[in-house]
């Protein structure tokens, strides 16, 4: 019996170059699972969104990078996804409206176990994502960390901000052990947090990863009331709020 496939658009004239992609990705999967379908395609639709505060700064350059590398790239953390293609602008419409309604927390994303093995760190470990971003830096991982790690009690793995990287910029967190790599591949990402005791976050994209699957995390920081993203109505609408508990699971 062969294999119900379908074909998922995402139209980046209508949606983020953003890890709010995963978002969108994780809600794929649960109509996936709810429809009885076994495959993915994903068409990538080419395009320029042009109404968020990041859209209207972000360049040319880094914006091909984000829809042409680092997109496909968080792709491969869709399990049922076999293949990602150039989508057709006159002809693939979005297939699910980009954050219509927020989606429940739940395990949705998964990486390619195998990766695991190419993680050089063993034993316990925490890993600290940094956000230090070009765009809205008050959102950015604190220094303050670079006092906090040594008193963590256990070795911490840093994994530095992307983009941060591509621009030469050294990383703020001068403690732990960074892990560049981490930052450039999504599969060595979700590996390295798969194998952590416990993943620490701040306002960041790659916190998503952590609340679409089963990984160990928890987020810091994530409340910059002068962003209205990161504001408290907006935080607790999209399921954030101080102390919450989430059990991960399918």
């Amino acid at each position: 019996m062969s294999d119900k496939i379908a074909r998922v658009a995402y139209r980046l004239d209508k949606s983020p170059a953003t890890y709010d992609f995963l978002s969108f990705l994780a809600l794929t999967e649960k109509l996936r699972i709810e429809q009885g379908i076994d495959k993915i395609v994903l068409a990538l639709v080419p395009g320029r969104r042009d109404w968020s505060d990041r859209d209207k700064v972000i360049s040319a350059a880094r914006h091909a990078w984000r829809s042409e590398i680092m997109l496909p790239d968080l792709a491969t953390l869709l399990p049922s996804c076999i293949g990602v293609v150039r989508g057709d602008p006159a002809k693939d419409e979005q297939t699910i409206p980009y954050n219509v309604m927020p989606l429940p927390f739940g395990n949705y994303l998964d990486g390619p176990r195998h990766f695991q093995d190419l993680i050089p760190f063993q034993g316990n470990y925490l890993t600290l994502t940094v956000r230090q971003s070009w765009f809205q830096p008050e959102r950015d991982t604190q220094p303050l960390w670079n006092k906090i790690i040594p008193q963590l009690g256990l070795p911490v793995v840093v994994v530095p901000d992307t983009e941060a990287e591509i621009d030469g910029v050294a990383c703020a967190i001068t403690e732990g052990t960074r892990y560049t790599a981490a930052a450039f591949s999504a599969g060595l990402r979700f590996a390295l947090y798969r194998k952590a005791r416990l993943n620490l976050f701040t306002s960041g994209g790659p916190f998503i990863m952590a609340a679409y699957s089963d990984l160990p995390a928890e987020a810091f920081g994530l409340h910059v009331p002068k962003y209205r993203t990161c504001a408290a109505e907006n935080l607790i609408n999209v399921g954030m709020r101080d102390n919450i508990r989430v059990q991960n699971s399918r």
